[in-house]
């Protein structure tokens, strides 16, 4: 008569073997923000005192500079000024002076030219905007808050730094802001997006743009400089 055989699983739980060990694959950590999150305090960046200054480029020619500086802390807040400087005019286009609160809020700000000055306030109803005695309202478009509307020119290179270091927008590794530009008379969605290049290197991209960043190591918000700025298009349009 033929020996029977069980089969090994019925054999195993008769006896009470010991199953053998699989190997376990530990789960990837996950990944951490590319800039960390890190803001600069209003009285720190101001501290630093220094001028930020970029040329505008059209192809290798350096057609006008954008600078920007704090100026320090007044009665109406701490005083940012972001100027605009063409080469064919020789002499300044606009310069944006912006009060901003110890938390990093604007609070009011002026467009001034040389032929007129636009001032606007935040009020818990939005943006308002008084020019030649008229004056109106703006909310931001996704409703977060008056606070959430900055004024930013064309070429205001400055003010884009500022918001970034104050983390305006900041949302792991993207910055979303809403900004009325005066030369359009608009409010438009201003959105960057963090990467690090394979060398290392910390790149912001837009729709039309992509910034690239200087930074401490490693990356954190607070540390961050605009280097230049590049478009698939032209090359380079700013470099500091």
């Amino acid at each position: 008569m033929p020996r029977r055989r069980f089969p090994v699983l019925v054999a195993c739980a008769a006896l009470g073997c010991a199953p053998t060990p699989s190997a376990v694959t530990e789960p990837e950590p996950a990944a951490g923000p590319v800039v960390a999150p890190e803001a600069a305090e209003v009285e720190d960046l101001c501290g630093e005192g220094s001028r930020r200054t970029w040329a505008i480029l059209d192809g290798d020619q350096q057609v006008g500079v954008t600078r920007g500086q704090c100026l320090g802390k007044e009665a109406r807040g701490w005083h940012f000024v972001s100027a605009l400087e063409l080469d064919a005019t020789g002499g300044p286009q606009y310069e944006l002076h912006t009060w901003v609160s110890g938390s990093g809020k604007p609070r009011s700000a002026e467009l001034r030219t040389a032929l007129e000055v636009t001032r606007y306030r935040w009020t818990g109803d939005g943006l308002q905007i008084t020019l030649y005695g008229d004056t109106r309202t703006l909310t931001a478009s996704d409703g977060a808050g008056a606070e959430a509307l900055w004024v930013v020119p064309a070429h205001a290179l400055y003010m884009r730094e500022t918001m970034l270091r104050l983390g305006v927008g900041i949302d792991g590794d993207v910055s979303a802001i809403d900004a009325y530009v005066p030369s359009r008379d608009a409010v438009m969605p201003l959105q960057l997006r963090f990467e690090r290049t394979d060398d290392g290197a910390v790149v912001a991209h837009s729709d039309f743009s992509d910034f690239v960043l200087r930074s401490s190591a490693p990356a954190k918000l607070a540390g961050l400089r605009i280097a230049e700025v590049t478009t698939a298009e032209r090359g380079a349009v700013y470099r500091e």
